[in-house]
């Protein structure tokens, strides 16, 4: 059988039961062929659902390209949550890759166990 479009309504009852702090569903995975309504869902319909019924903040990251590493990602999400109480992701990540790093040479340890710790 050949839909023209994806089952809207139930795409959407399953995102609703996604947000609900309740549910047990932790990730929602849409799939399908090109041209059915994907994209206008994720795009459009889920964020106004998002903001409308829930007050949820939500960003919208493409991870189809493999060439976005993590601090990418991290950044992307970062600039589209800029003012609205979300920590300034720029900053702290310069301040974390500025930070002093300790190097180790020419050091053998035999050791049974190993705790380390960072305060950040």
């Amino acid at each position: 059988m050949i839909h023209e479009t994806i089952d809207s309504n139930e795409i959407i009852k399953l995102f609703r039961q996604f947000l609900d702090a309740n549910s047990a569903t932790r990730v929602l995975y849409v799939v399908g062929e090109t041209k059915l309504g994907k994209s206008h869902l994720l795009t459009k319909v889920f964020p106004t659902l998002a903001q409308e019924e829930y007050q949820a903040y939500y960003a919208i990251i493409d991870l189809r390209y493999p060439m976005h590493t993590i601090p990418d990602i991290l950044a992307l999400t970062s600039n589209q949550f800029e003012g609205k109480s979300w920590t300034h992701y720029q900053g702290a990540y310069q301040a974390w890759t500025t930070q002093p790093t300790v190097q180790l040479e020419k050091i053998c340890l035999l050791l049974s166990s190993v705790k380390i710790s960072a305060k950040q």
